[in-house]
């Protein structure tokens, strides 16, 4: 009779806790770790400390978004009621909003990920990019966040030249599309797959 096939074993753990202690998890055949590289590009001991929980012939998956490549929320502004010059502050605000953010997720770039990665260890085998549609419901308090008197994205608008009336010309048309409603939102992905590099390749 032949044998049963092994059935893999799946573990979910986070990377502080997996790299933190290596012999607390076996080795890796694959691994899929999302929303990881974005926030630890920049920590090589870190990386190689990952890399050193995979096998051999272990295959890692990284697996981040892209949020400033996906929809904007110019692209959810109607076709007719909005000034050019308001959609352009709209445009622009958004734009400096994700470069000047301090949170590294907003400015990751895969290509920051692939040379964090190679210079961990890790043989890099494909880098790409893939676009999924996916659902999503903005609460009146996310909106309350952009709009409120103070809020960054309100005087990223005043600053590209829109009045209190320019921006409740902008505020009313995206509260209409988006507070509360289920909206279909893109987002890009970077998807970075990797294994650990033999001793030769790694220096």
């Amino acid at each position: 009779m032949a044998a049963e096939a092994e059935a893999p074993a799946v573990i979910e753990a986070a990377w502080a806790e997996a790299a933190g202690a290596p012999g607390s998890v076996p080795a890796f055949d694959r691994m899929v770790a999302l929303r990881s590289l974005a926030v630890r590009h920049g920590d090589e001991a870190y990386l190689r400390a990952v890399r050193g929980l995979a096998a051999p012939e272990g295959v890692a998956a990284f697996v981040d978004p892209l949020p400033a490549q996906g929809t904007r929320l110019v692209d959810v502004l109607p076709a007719e009621g909005v000034s050019s010059e308001a959609r352009e502050a709209v445009r622009a605000a958004e734009e400096e909003a994700y470069r000047h953010s301090e949170d590294p997720r907003f400015r990751f770039a895969p290509e920051a990920g692939v040379a964090a990665l190679r210079a961990a260890g890790w043989a890099v085998h494909r880098a790409e990019t893939v676009d999924l549609e996916e659902t999503r419901v903005f609460p009146a308090r996310a909106l309350d966040r952009w709009f409120a008197a103070g809020a960054p994205f309100r005087e990223r608008l005043a600053a590209h030249g829109l009045d209190d009336a320019g921006v409740a010309a902008v505020e009313r048309p995206l509260r209409a599309a988006l507070q509360e409603r289920e909206v279909s939102w893109r987002t890009r992905w970077s998807i970075i797959t990797a294994g650990p590099a033999a001793d030769d390749e790694a220096d």
